[in-house]
């Protein structure tokens, strides 16, 4: 099934695996994917993780959405979230987790990754479909004499901060250059 929004024509087609048993949920993941975004999206909705496991072998998703409940049953013990370098969006996020209780089943962890240039924000954004990079940290990048250093202060801060967030577990950082930019983001943040 194509869903995607009215009057939109020359956007780049995403793959959607949606994993969830109920229909009713399914049907509304559906039309907040058509309200919240201009892309398209083919949807293939399953309701079992063996389903997803056959179907993403098969179709090669951009992106698998999940209902953390089955996950959990089945045996998941940690969530790895997509980088998220907007610290408002993040805390929202994970309060809602905590107040659902999901970290009690789960490990939460956040992608981070030292951005050293504008360039490398693009190659993330298209590399991590989904990642949530405000237009600040690029901004701040461009602006800066230094872009590497200022990519490197950028992700430290967000680790300082994210440390303080109720419920994340652990912060998986991402290399995007150079390992040493990971090395000294995680130094920087205990200064």
């Amino acid at each position: 099934m194509l869903d995607k929004r009215e009057g939109e024509e020359d956007h780049e087609l995403r793959d959607v695996l949606l994993v969830e048993d109920s229909l009713i949920d399914a049907q509304l993941i559906r039309r907040l994917l058509r309200r919240v975004s201009a892309a398209y999206y083919r949807i293939t909705h399953v309701r079992t993780l063996n389903d997803a496991v056959l179907s993403a072998e098969e179709l090669m998703p951009d992106v698998i959405l999940a209902d953390l409940a089955a996950c959990s049953s089945a045996g998941a013990r940690f969530l790895q979230i997509q980088p998220c370098f907007d610290m408002a969006v993040l805390r929202d996020f994970m309060q809602g987790l905590v107040e659902a209780q999901l970290t009690w089943n789960y490990a939460v962890m956040l992608s981070l990754a030292p951005l050293t240039s504008v360039e490398a924000v693009q190659r993330l954004r298209e590399q991590q479909f989904g990642s949530i990079i405000p237009v600040s940290v690029s901004e701040r990048l461009q602006s800066a004499r230094k872009p590497r250093k200022e990519g490197i202060a950028i992700c430290s801060e967000l680790i300082r901060e994210a440390r303080n967030i109720p419920g994340v577990a652990g912060i998986n950082l991402i290399t995007m250059d150079n390992p040493q930019d990971v090395v000294e983001s995680i130094r920087q943040s205990f200064d």
